[in-house]
């Protein structure tokens, strides 16, 4: 099996050398955390050993993402105009359907062998907020929603299903490109859940929680690998050490 190697310190050690490849991986965690950084390291370490990475995100603007990746020595925008790197910023549409024609347009023009979208949990929120476009005042039982591009009239009890099924298509149009992506998840602070969907935890094909845990004045993050179909893990918690070139995982009190 070929394993696509994170390259940060301490944690393909954890996975027995690496992500299997093709796997989509969610990176659950709360604010400030290091969830972008540990995407971007990702996405940057890759690019050093010749791949090409592509970083979507719902949320932060590009000179943001920029400004946050320079803290750590990372030119993203050098690395955008080598056409090594294409950070790509998809704000909220009027339908599912150009929610995913933005990624596939994504994927499909720059071909990356890395993929990270930033977060699952928007792009939930952004498929919540386009199903509930109606609430049928005739018929309190059932809502109006916008699914593929179509209007269609679903019990209200189907919601949850429906929010499945939208986060497995997701996944499954990433694992049909066959590229190994990192979906970033965010939680409340301490949280002992690792999505707001509540599902895709389970959908995708690893798990790495992030936490961090505050003692006084000090505040100390962990990462833990819950999960990672056709690999065997480790998985402890172990403590994450931010240096000046990115994030280092603890392991054995050494970093290996």
């Amino acid at each position: 099996m070929e394993r696509i190697k994170t390259y940060v310190k301490g944690l393909d050690e954890l996975m027995n050398g690496g992500i299997p490849e093709e796997s989509v991986v969610l990176v659950s965690g709360g604010p400030g955390t290091g969830k972008t950084i540990l995407c971007l390291q990702y996405l940057i370490n890759g690019i050093k050993k010749g791949d090409k990475g592509l970083y979507i995100t719902f949320e932060e603007e590009k000179d943001a993402i920029y400004d946050q990746a320079r803290e750590f020595g990372w030119d993203l925008k050098k690395l955008e105009k080598e056409k090594k790197l294409l950070v790509r910023n998809i704000e909220q549409s009027e339908t599912l359907g150009q929610i995913y024609d933005g990624i596939n347009k994504a994927i499909d023009g720059f071909n990356p062998d890395r993929l990270v979208i930033d977060s699952l949990s928007t792009f939930a929120l952004y498929a919540h907020q386009i199903q509930k476009i109606t609430r049928l005042e005739k018929i309190p039982t059932e809502e109006s929603i916008f699914y593929n591009d179509k209007i269609l009239n679903i019990p209200l009890e189907w919601d949850g299903v429906m929010l499945r099924r939208l986060i497995l298509d997701l996944i499954r149009a990433i694992q049909s490109k066959k590229i190994t992506g990192l979906l970033t998840s965010e939680v409340e602070e301490n949280s002992n859940i690792y999505s707001k969907d509540g599902v895709s935890e389970f959908l995708c094909d690893g798990l790495i929680g992030l936490k961090k845990i505050t003692i006084g004045a000090q505040a100390e993050r962990t990462l833990q690998l819950v999960k990672m179909r056709r690999t065997e893990i480790n998985a402890g918690i172990f403590n994450m050490k931010f240096t000046k070139s990115g994030i280092e995982i603890e392991y054995n009190n050494k970093t290996k």
